[in-house]
């Protein structure tokens, strides 16, 4: 999914899993993972959502929470947002799922990568 994008940045909630979830990435990219309490479970990520959005957050791939990631989906729904790669729900969600969000001509694009046989969330049923 990341091969032909050029990263800059690893950027993780301080949770151990989320630093853990990057640290593949960093060891193949010679990166470092940035922990952000911005992103810990309980934060309001509008703000990182700000930052993804600047050109300095080209390249740069984030790690957070599920609880966080809900509240995310609603604003960017709210804006427009549109789902590739899967029928979204719950299925945005499950662990192990990756994002790629950019902006669109009408609001945002998310493109879901979902892994061969995951097909619930553990964390919602």
């Amino acid at each position: 999914m990341l091969a032909p994008r050029p990263l800059a940045r690893l950027v993780a909630s301080p949770a151990r899993r989320c630093a853990g979830t990057l640290a593949p990435l960093a060891h193949r990219t010679g990166l470092v993972v940035e922990t952000d309490a911005g992103l810990g479970p309980e934060a309001d990520l509008a703000p990182v959502l700000g930052m993804l959005d600047a050109p300095a957050g080209l390249g740069t791939v984030a790690c957070t929470h599920g609880e966080g990631m809900e509240r995310l989906l609603d604003q960017l729904r709210g804006e427009g947002l549109r789902v590739e790669g899967g029928a979204g729900g719950d299925r945005l969600l499950l662990k192990g799922a990756a994002w790629e969000l950019g902006r669109a001509p009408r609001g945002w694009l998310l493109r879901l990568h979902v892994p061969v046989g995951l097909t619930t969330c553990p964390h919602h049923g």
